[in-house]
């Protein structure tokens, strides 16, 4: 974990947080998730007013991507997002929301038939 803060992608004290009893600091999960969220929307965006389902694709192709080139720092994520508190945690949280958010509506977009989006278990690695 501690390579991991090391990373240049993040060097400020902002985007770092710490854990467990030797207090090693580890990326801040907000830092993870900002580039996931805009990453997606600059995918949709490009597509501009594509198909639903070229759109859909579109998000699942940078989701993939995104998550296999930063593997590492996903599984800190996932691991440490659950220990913050307080504003931190309500920002992570809000991110992760907004991220579903994004998903559930390209779904719909896809499938406005179905009523199973909304009562679908939220994804693992962004469950707000």
């Amino acid at each position: 974990m501690r390579d991991l803060a090391r990373r240049p992608t993040c060097r400020s004290p902002a985007c770092t947080t710490t854990c467990g009893a030797r207090g090693a600091a580890v990326p801040y999960p907000g830092a993870l998730l900002s580039p996931v969220l805009g990453g997606a929307e600059r995918a949709l965006a490009a597509r501009g007013h594509a198909e639903p389902g070229e759109r859909l694709q579109g998000f699942i192709r940078h989701h993939v991507t995104f998550f296999a080139a930063h593997m590492a720092e996903m599984k800190v994520l996932s691991h440490e997002a659950t220990s913050l508190t307080g504003e931190r945690q309500r920002k992570v949280n809000a991110i992760k929301r907004r991220y579903v958010d994004l998903l559930e509506g390209l779904l719909k977009d896809v499938a406005p038939d179905e009523s199973r989006w909304t009562a679908a278990p939220p994804l693992t690695c962004c469950s707000a």
